[in-house]
């Protein structure tokens, strides 16, 4: 665009120019003559307006610019908070089994020791008897072998597991009967009488179900062929020897069905946090002690 004189003469007074020192900021002839003379309070205001584009370095310019997104550029961002925000939630509703899974990694990778031992509820240690008349005996005797008073036990001892067993649950009971420990499947088989021994427990739940047992099969992957798994049951201690480990589909059904060999079969949901898939861990009897 070409500057005329009468632009120049609307602008700029005639203090404005020195004609006897070159000038390399103005696109203009230095012989221009401008006669118009504007009011003092213009001549300031452009002087100030001149001096604060001179001063204001490129930099601010650019960063006082706004900057236009592309509605790809803001579903990308938005999609990414989302993201997070359901990340940070599946770990908070799963932060019973993925605490265990982290103190599984610090104690047996790190540590190279055994996760400490839970915490069950003491069993009772006294057996009730029946008192002759005219005696004056205790109601309850006490027992000094705690092997036959710790009953209806689930204990592993690889995984620190140790959990009370629901026996013979129905179906429409499960969920309210898994706050209280490991479920048995009613109408499977029982230890110390063959079939296959189906017990159920969560790999995790809610955080805000009040529960101890929430994630208490959470680190069943962790058993291998060989690992040891023990059940007391009526004053008894069986022990069985885990000899598969396997991920099946929910619609696998098969995994219930009765055996003509006494199996034990520990099934949970996985991964953690979800039910797409079942672990399974199937375990063989070894031996039994009174």
């Amino acid at each position: 665009m070409k500057i005329t004189e009468n632009d120049l003469e609307k602008i700029f007074s005639s203090n404005d120019f020195r004609l006897d020192e070159p000038s390399d900021k103005f696109d203009f002839e230095p012989n221009v003559k401008i006669k118009k003379v504007v009011t003092k309070n213009d001549e300031i205001a452009l002087k100030k307006i001149r001096r604060k584009i001179i001063s204001t370095p490129k930099s601010d310019v650019e960063r006082k610019t706004f900057k236009k997104y592309s509605f790809a550029d803001i579903f990308l961002r938005f999609s990414a908070v989302v993201g997070v925000l359901i990340f940070c939630l599946y770990l908070a509703i799963n932060y019973s089994a993925f605490t265990k899974q982290f103190f599984w990694l610090y104690y047996t990778d790190y540590l190279n020791q055994r996760v400490p031992q839970e915490k069950i509820e003491p069993a009772d240690r006294s057996i009730t008897t029946t008192t002759p008349d005219g005696l004056n005996l205790p109601s309850s005797v006490p027992s000094f072998n705690s092997d036959t008073t710790k009953n209806n036990i689930l204990s592993i001892d690889k995984i620190s597991l140790n959990s009370p067993i629901m026996w013979n649950v129905e179906d429409e009971s499960i969920i309210e009967k898994l706050k209280d420990g490991v479920v048995h499947y009613k109408n499977t088989g029982l230890p110390g009488e063959g079939g296959n021994i189906f017990i159920v427990g969560h790999s995790s739940n809610y955080s805000w179900v009040n529960s101890q047992y929430n994630s208490v099969f959470a680190l069943l992957d962790k058993l291998i062929r060989g690992d040891q798994i023990f059940i007391y049951y009526k004053s008894k201690k069986y022990t069985y020897e885990v000899v598969d480990q396997k991920v099946i589909s929910p619609k696998n059904v098969e995994v219930i069905d009765n055996t003509n060999e006494e199996i034990l079969t520990l099934m949970t949901c996985w991964p953690v946090g979800t039910s797409l898939n079942r672990l399974v861990i199937q375990a063989k009897l070894l031996k039994v002690d009174i």
